[in-house]
């Protein structure tokens, strides 16, 4: 294993504000108190997006537009050409706020998402160009997680439930793909895991792999339906994991450094010790790997 700080010679660019992090090949968008957006090439300043309540995590569309969700439940749309606004998205009456990641279907027409509608964590579709919400309950969910996939009408969704089981509340994850088509949603139920609640998820070269609160992770290959999970030396509080493009490599961010673990060898190959790491993502077929921290970012070379 190599431990280092962010080697200079390494850092392709830095840049401000990087709690989470959307791209584009073109774009880089960065959330703090402020929503920056810069060349994701070269790291330079494109525009500075000010006045959003609480921006949480944002996406860019494939018709030149960016939508970026704030923890009050609300998407503010701009069109990346201008960087003008133009609709913001309210949340409905009963929501109570979301501070998970949003998908978008392909067509742009919808985004899927989870929000708390007491007393559970309901799955919504939102018309971008109505704002209208439906609803679809997930069996006592109390958090979900929704990821995309390679196939543009495909969806991963991951519910944290609580049942009573034998008088007791127990933790458990059901996992979920949602199809999207011109007749609507289908969604099916894939696998359920009870190892523990899960904290972070992700999709890639058809494995979802996930964390859980202690020091474990599990992969579970789509593909061959075949589920492992491994543990993992556990240093700080887990913020965000990645899988690599090629599905070999899995990284973590964890709030003094960031790992990036083989998933065949099952060992931390390369640690980067960082102040306050809370976001991290492999870029250009894994050539290079974008770092975030509360206060800078970093697009580091591999």
């Amino acid at each position: 294993m190599v431990i280092c700080m962010i080697d200079e010679a390494n850092i392709v660019y830095t840049f401000k504000q990087a709690f989470h992090i959307s791209y584009n090949a073109n774009y880089l968008c960065c959330l703090g108190s402020n929503v920056y957006v810069y060349n994701s090439k070269n790291g330079s300043l494109v525009s500075i997006l000010k006045d959003l309540e609480h921006p949480c995590y944002a996406k860019f569309t494939s018709n030149d537009n960016l939508i970026i969700k704030t923890t009050t439940g609300k998407y503010h749309i701009y069109n990346l050409n201008s960087m003008a606004l133009i609709r913001i998205i309210p949340p409905p009456p009963k929501v109570l706020g979301s501070t998970t990641d949003f998908q978008l279907t392909s067509d742009n027409k919808y985004i899927i998402d989870f929000s708390y509608v007491f007393p559970n964590c309901k799955l919504m579709f939102i018309e971008t160009e109505t704002g209208e919400y439906t609803f679809f309950d997930l069996e006592c969910c109390k958090r979900g997680y929704v990821f995309s996939t390679e196939v543009e009408s495909k969806y991963y969704l991951m519910a944290n439930c609580v049942e009573t089981i034998n008088s007791a509340d127990v933790s458990i994850q059901k996992f979920y793909e949602l199809s999207y088509s011109s007749s609507g949603f289908k969604l099916e139920k894939l696998f359920v895991d009870n190892n523990g609640r899960v904290s972070i998820v992700d999709y890639g070269s058809n494995k979802i792999v996930f964390a859980n609160y202690s020091n474990k992770i599990t992969i579970f290959d789509i593909q061959k339906n075949y589920r492992e999970s491994f543990e993992y030396t556990k240093s700080g509080v887990l913020y965000d994991l990645k899988i690599s493009q090629n599905g070999q490599l899995v990284a973590l961010a964890e709030s003094k450094s960031i790992y990036i673990y083989d998933l065949l060898k099952k060992e931390i190959i390369r640690t980067f010790e960082v102040d306050y790491g809370c976001f991290v993502d492999f870029l250009d077929n894994d050539t290079k790997l974008l770092i975030g921290t509360w206060e800078k970012g970093f697009c580091v070379s591999l």
